[in-house]
């Protein structure tokens, strides 16, 4: 496909969707182990995805699916880990958080910025 098509089927797409369906798949399936030939594969990028459609509600669905009952430290487990996932995203989505972050990366440059210029004079003078 040239650049021209994939332009029209997808003017202005983003990448992140798919970039963040990434880590729930790579979790499941590490690149440091090699699924690829078995049927192992199709099922851990299943679980990624549905991961990523259902949150940790995934595990309860899959274990119906398999007519396999799951046990109220399950469910809960399973509520609070859901729970814990909203609260971060709702953490990280205010304004306080994200200046914050803005902020701690700002110091963070103009640290290793300060550091270099250091090391640079310090050179120099050797």
């Amino acid at each position: 496909m040239t650049d021209i098509v994939v332009n029209k089927l997808t003017p202005c797409a983003k990448s992140q969707r798919n970039e963040s369906l990434n880590s729930p798949i790579a979790t499941k399936n590490p690149e440091t182990h090699f699924h690829g030939g078995s049927e192992s594969n199709d099922f851990r990028v299943a679980c990624g995805v549905a991961h990523t459609n259902l949150g940790y509600n995934y595990i309860g669905k899959s274990l119906e699916v398999l007519n396999i009952k799951t046990s109220a430290y399950s469910d809960k487990h399973i509520k609070a880990m859901d729970e814990k996932v909203n609260y971060n995203k709702e953490r990280k989505a205010t304004k306080e958080f994200k200046s914050r972050r803005n902020n701690l990366s700002r110091q963070k440059t103009s640290q290793t910025r300060k550091e270099t210029k250091e090391s640079h004079m310090h050179l120099q003078w050797v």
